[in-house]
């Protein structure tokens, strides 16, 4: 059996003599925290593993470190650990009806205003659908209600890009750079489609928006600042700066969008992993934790 999300949570919890509090959505799915509950601002934290991995201990790592991070610059945070069920265990659109469990069970404790969001890969992909979501539903999924007049307070993409071939240049281009494959990207778009709701068509605004794209749902999300980094290496590059575009372009406050040379899918995981100098790429994730 693969090691879980949670439990890769538990594992770095009790490295670090951390206390553990693990608590179950209702949608399935559970958040591991880290600090206090009752800090200000919360890190929250949605790993990706293209809807069908669980997070690694590098990602998890990446997370502690940019809690720890930011609870230096600021003090009084805390970070959360979405943990979501993957599609062998349950079918598509699960990840995104926990992704809105975990934001609503957030916003029970905390004003939206006090929220970062950040994640890479597909978890970059589920905080872009969980936006989409807010105004125009996914039909499988239950909606998500703002408090009047709050909205969250940023966000951070990381190469945020669903399991899905185009035929984007970089597909090509950058396959052979690229730590991600297109045959790694096959074998991932083959688990969801075995592991979906047969009544949802997987080309979705949702979760392929290079694909079905529908620019003006892009309007009025609920967040503040937006910030997305891209590695030039990527073998998604193009398809994230399709959508990073669209944000930049409909967004009503401040998207940065930066692509960074020499870097791949989710650089920082495999620094970390490789206990590899980090990269500009990954220093821009810690940077960005401390302004929290």
């Amino acid at each position: 059996m693969s090691v879980t999300t949670a439990q890769r949570y538990s594992e770095l919890a009790k490295s670090q003599n951390e206390p553990e509090l693990i608590e179950h959505l209702p949608s399935g799915g559970s958040v591991g925290w880290f600090g206090s509950k009752s800090a200000k601002k919360v890190l929250a934290y949605i790993p990706g593993g293209g809807l069908v991995t669980y997070a690694s201990g590098a990602q998890i790592q990446m997370a502690y470190d940019a809690y720890k991070t930011a609870l230096a610059a600021a003090g009084n945070v805390a970070l959360a650990i979405l943990s979501y069920d993957i599609c062998a265990v349950a079918e598509y659109p699960s990840q995104l009806c926990q992704t809105v469990s975990f934001v609503e069970s957030l916003m029970k404790d905390h004003d939206p205003e006090d929220i970062d969001l950040f994640g890479e890969s597909a978890g970059g992909m589920l905080i872009i659908s969980m936006l989409l979501h807010v105004s125009h539903n996914h039909p499988k999924v239950p909606s998500l209600t703002m408090p009047v007049g709050r909205k969250f307070h940023r966000a951070l993409l990381i190469s945020p890009g669903g399991p899905v071939k185009t035929s984007a240049s970089s597909m090509t281009g950058n396959d052979g750079k690229d730590g991600l494959t297109t045959a790694t990207l096959s074998a991932l778009w083959a688990m969801i489609e075995a592991n979906h709701d047969p009544e949802v068509d997987l080309v979705n605004p949702w979760l392929t928006p290079t694909l079905k794209m529908f620019e003006t749902w892009y309007e009025n999300w609920p967040i503040g600042e937006i910030s997305i980094i891209i590695g030039d290496d990527e073998i998604l590059r193009d398809d994230i700066i399709q959508v990073a575009n669209v944000i930049k372009g409909k967004h009503s406050a401040e998207v940065d969008v930066h692509v960074y040379p020499k870097s791949g899918h989710c650089a920082i995981v495999g620094e970390i992993m490789r206990q590899a100098p980090l990269s500009e790429y990954s220093l821009a994730v810690y940077e960005w934790a401390k302004k929290i």
